[in-house]
């Protein structure tokens, strides 16, 4: 139980972090 816990919290973190790097990928094109 706590395990699966913890892995729904690690993947939130991941998925947060994809999301910021797209953000800034976007942002650094938009920039050029």
């Amino acid at each position: 139980m706590l395990k699966i816990h913890l892995y729904k919290k690690a993947e939130k973190i991941y998925t947060l972090s994809e999301g910021m790097k797209e953000v800034l990928t976007t942002y650094g094109s938009a920039e050029k």
